[in-house]
């Protein structure tokens, strides 16, 4: 259960994984061996004692085999006893087979020749050995017996092994064991043969019985007392160091096992704390990467109304969290706004950073803080970039990253669109009749190169758009993305979608590019983040102008006068026809109101000299109104004596702020002579 535990809650952790499984590996492997060892030594031991009996019965079947064929030739009989003793010596020395002929004792045989050379040597000259040898095997046998006489005197021990003789009792109960103890396994005319197998011990006799006609005299002619021909064999030695053996092996195992397991748990325990340190560092920075996340999208602020100008929401997919695109939308206080979308390589908590400073600068860098005046596109790259080289050098694992961008900056008086480009995809303009076109001047990236480096690094392109034509602007992995084809997005958008979007509004454009990217993706994983937006002007044609002078309209021509009231009720009536609420419609005719007051609210001016003009349009559910001094700010003129600037100004402020209200947006120009104020329909 403990390994259990170790081995299965914990293999989410693949080092922890690979730790535990290796660990069991390594311990079947052991045990494996271990056990393999035992079962080889266990079959060993129990093979043993079978072996060794075996063996020497083959010893047995051999050396009296061998003395059958020595004493069917009578030549050769004095042979038998040189031939056991090699025999016996080798099986000593390499089989561990003790072995011995035990002679019984000769009556009629002197006790000093009770020995193998001179029992010989006495039967040939006392017992008539002569009579029955040729010269030759005499002189034979002589040599036989210096030659025994000889390995005597250097090995006593050896010649013991054929002159040892059996007292007559010891010899009774020698033969009588024979019958009783031991299993009689051979018999025929001359061998019996007896073996006793108890444990580790085999014990064999071989009983040879003299009662061929050569074996007169040689131990004395006795049928009845064979000689003994011993084998024994103990393999306990044996065993007891096979035992000693596997006792080694398995020691050596059970180390290996307790060194195992030590250093497992050792780099378990290690690898455990490194990985929870790991996965604390790890949701550290996963909470920090959604935290950022959310300071990211905090700061993607979408677009708001602006006059003479509709943007579509912005489009923005995302296959990781944080880093890649986002979108910044950039107000002023007056008469601009700007819309900024970067992409940044990469995706992490690095890179959601450094597009969070990113996003800070396009903020921070709008306003020139020396002249203090809007800066164009180009200018404010120009500073992003010394910024953001400085912060990437400065930070080590920011060396490689960059960023690329568009920012866009509207002019609500001029009604054009100032853009730069900062390693960004060209915007593309879609004119009313479907042709694609590019726009824009390439720019350098952002974060990687000083100005030093290249004699200009951003450039600015203005344009107006006309009716029916729209602006779209996106991150590369929009046209980038592939479908299951392999066919770029692009592909499809400049063959069909462009044909599709042309004269529709923003909106209907947005929808369309939607819905295609989605299906042309369908099935496909992408990688990469997809932004985009898209930018159409309002009708030019749908705008209307009144004129306001002394409380008396002129509408169209200066023949036709009207007043104010009726003025705005044209306007009311206008929203009325289109389905407006009641109280928007009173919200629309206050705000009319109070901003034709406030250019001419100050008690001292003489009201005659002062002219607005109201132009307003409704366009797709947004009253967008515009109210102005005809180019004449009422800030501006010389004031009468008694009428204090800041006194005029914080009164027009604390208008414009009630008014903020009743309004979705409102707008001043930089010389104040112009306000728009946008109401939807629905908000």
């Amino acid at each position: 259960m403990f390994f259990k535990n170790r081995l299965y809650t914990v293999t989410s952790s693949t080092p922890l994984a690979l730790i535990n499984w290796t660990f069991v590996l390594f311990l079947s492997l052991i045990l494996f061996y271990g056990a393999s060892d035992f079962i080889q030594y266990r079959n060993k031991f129990s093979d043993l004692t079978l072996k060794a009996a075996e063996r020497v019965r083959s010893v047995l079947k051999v050396t009296t085999d061998d003395i059958l064929t020595i004493m069917k030739d009578t030549e050769l009989i004095y042979s038998i006893d040189p031939l056991l003793e090699s025999k016996f010596t080798y099986l000593k020395e390499h089989e561990g087979i003790h072995s011995k002929i035990l002679h019984p004792p000769t009556e009629d045989v002197p006790a000093e020749f009770q020995t193998t050379p001179e029992k010989v040597k006495y039967w040939i000259e006392k017992k008539g050995g002569k009579e029955l040898l040729e010269e030759e095997d005499i002189k034979t046998i002589q040599k036989f017996l210096d030659l025994l006489k000889e390995r005597e005197r250097k090995h006593p021990e050896s010649a013991k092994m054929l002159e040892s003789v059996l007292s007559p009792e010891k010899y009774t109960r020698r033969i009588q064991s024979l019958e009783t103890e031991y299993v009689l396994t051979e018999k025929n005319d001359y061998f019996k043969v007896f073996v006793k197998e108890e444990g580790p011990i085999v014990d064999a006799y071989a009983t040879f019985y003299r009662n061929h006609e050569d074996c007169k005299g040689c131990h004395g002619y006795d049928k009845e007392n064979p000689i003994l021909i011993h084998f024994f064999r103990d393999s306990q030695l044996e065993i007891d160091q096979g035992y000693r053996e596997v006792k080694g092996i398995l020691l050596g195992r059970s180390l290996s096992i307790v060194g195992l397991t030590v250093l497992y748990f050792i780099t378990y325990l290690l690898l455990k704390k490194s990985i929870q340190l790991e996965k604390q560092e790890s949701n550290e920075s996963k909470e920090a990467l959604v935290a950022s996340a959310d300071v990211l999208s905090t700061l993607s602020s979408p677009p708001r109304l602006i006059p003479n100008y509709i943007i579509s929401p912005i489009y923005r997919k995302s296959h990781a969290l944080g880093g890649g695109d986002s979108t910044q939308w950039i107000n002023f206080r007056k008469g601009y706004a700007g819309f900024c979308l970067q992409d940044v390589s990469g995706h992490g908590i690095k890179e959601t950073v450094l597009n969070i400073f990113a996003s800070a600068l396009s903020e921070k860098c709008k306003i020139n803080e020396t002249t203090m005046e809007i800066c164009t596109p180009s200018q404010v790259f120009t500073f992003m970039n010394d910024k953001l080289l400085e912060f990437c050098r400065k930070v080590k694992t920011y060396n490689y990253h960059f960023i690329t961008s568009v920012y866009l900056l509207f002019n609500f008086e001029n009604k054009d669109i100032t853009m730069s480009l900062a390693g960004h995809p060209f915007p593309f303009l879609i004119r009313a009749d479907g042709k694609l076109e590019k726009v824009g001047k390439a720019g350098f990236i952002l974060g990687q190169f000083t100005s030093s480096e290249t004699e200009k690094f951003f450039y600015d392109t203005s344009i107006t758009l006309q009716k029916g034509e729209l602006l779209l602007i996106y991150s590369d992995g929009l046209m980038e993305q592939l479908n299951r084809k392999g066919e770029r997005f692009f592909k499809i958008f400049n063959q069909r979608i462009v044909l599709e979007i042309a004269n529709k509004d923003p909106h209907e454009a947005f929808n369309i590019i939607s819905e295609e990217s989605e299906t042309h993706a369908s099935g496909v994983k992408y990688e990469d983040d997809i932004s985009f937006l898209v930018i159409g002007p309002r009708p030019e044609d749908k705008y209307k102008t009144l004129r306001i002078m002394s409380g008396d309209v002129i509408f169209g021509s200066e023949s036709m006068r009207l007043n104010q009231a009726t003025a705005i009720d044209k306007v009311i009536d206008l929203l009325h026809k289109n389905g407006w609420f009641v109280d928007k419609m009173e919200s629309v005719r206050f705000v009319i109101k109070e901003l034709s007051e406030g250019f001419c609210s100050h008690q001292k001016l003489d009201q005659n000299t002062c002219r607005l003009e109201l132009t307003y349009i409704l366009h797709m559910d947004i009253i967008e109104l515009k109210i102005g001094c005809g180019g004449e700010c009422v800030l501006q003129k010389d004031l009468p004596s008694g009428a204090g600037f800041y006194d005029l100004l914080s009164k027009w402020n604390g208008r414009l702020y009630a008014l903020r209200r009743l309004v979705d947006e409102i707008y001043l120009n930089e010389s104040g002579n112009i306000c728009w104020a946008l109401v939807k329909k629905e908000s």
